[in-house]
């Protein structure tokens, strides 16, 4: 069965370590075992730059790909250090 979700009804996951809820607006990186509240953005633009490093880190590991989108993510000022 199929089923359409949106990001009012559960968390989107990217990548299956980088977790954006939208309506708390909070992410949680798993393997770096942190969570920061988002500020200054659109849940759907946390998805989309998390989604487009996903396709560029993907092939380096989950920590790779968590510490870049936590670089990312300060450099936009989306979450603070």
């Amino acid at each position: 069965m199929r089923l359409e979700l949106n990001s009012e009804e559960l968390d989107q996951v990217v990548g299956g370590t980088v977790y954006i809820n939208g309506n708390k607006m909070k992410m949680k990186l798993s393997h770096l075992n942190e969570i920061y509240n988002l500020q200054g953005c659109e849940d759907y633009e946390a998805m989309m730059l998390a989604t487009q490093l996903y396709a560029q880190y993907k092939a380096a590991g989950d920590r790779a790909f968590e510490t870049a989108v936590k670089e990312a993510f300060q450099d936009k000022g989306w979450i603070q250090p």
